[in-house]
Parts: C-alpha cells; structure tokens; sequence
C-alpha cells in the first residue's frame, strides 16, 4: 500500500470517485459486497483507497492499493496511457491494507 500526500482538488476528485463507488456498492441488492469489490479490482489499471484519518491532511487519507507499477511505468514513458481507475472508501488504514493484500499490489507478498 502507497500513501499519497494529494493536493486539495486531487483529493476531492478522489474521494469523490469513492463515495460514489461505494456508495454503488451499497445499494447494490443481491450482491455480496467483497464480490463487488474484488470486481472492481480486476478491472481496474489503478485503484485508490480512501479513509478518514484526524491525523491526515483534510481529515482524509488516500493509498494505492494497486497499480502503483503501473503508475510508474506511464510516468517513465514517452507515451501516456489511459487507466482504468476505481476507488473505495475503507473504514481504515488497517482495512485498506488488507484488501491491498487480498485484491492489490500485495497480493504475492502476502501468500
């Protein structure tokens, strides 16, 4: 998991994004809610994890929880790319890490 210190409109779009991801997800009827996020993962280049945190700057911490390489490869391009990107909002550090294990960049290193 990668914490990313985001200017204010960087953060306001993704937690937007978030809020409205997950709120989907949650009036979603019929299906399971970890099916719907591992969903998102698999379709997603780069994927955001959001949670409020006192400590952080605006009340609100953002994390890569997959695709950080990814993020990095485009940046060291001569050529962009356009990337599918989702974000959810967690209920904590702990929260995001754990799915940044089970769906994201951690997924080898915690097996």
């Amino acid at each position: 998991m990668h914490i990313v210190e985001l200017d204010e409109a960087q953060m306001d779009d993704v937690v937007s994004m978030a809020n409205r991801m997950t709120d989907g997800i949650i009036a979603a009827a019929g299906t399971p809610h970890s099916e719907q996020v591992a969903d998102l993962f698999a379709g997603a280049d780069l994927f955001w994890a959001v949670w409020q945190e006192k400590r952080a700057p605006h009340g609100v911490r953002t994390a890569i929880v997959k695709g950080i390489g990814t993020v990095r490869e485009t940046a060291a391009s001569e050529h962009g790319r356009a990337l599918r990107v989702a974000a959810v909002r967690f209920r904590n550090a702990a929260e995001a890490q754990a799915a940044c294990q089970v769906y994201g960049d951690e997924q080898a290193e915690a097996a």
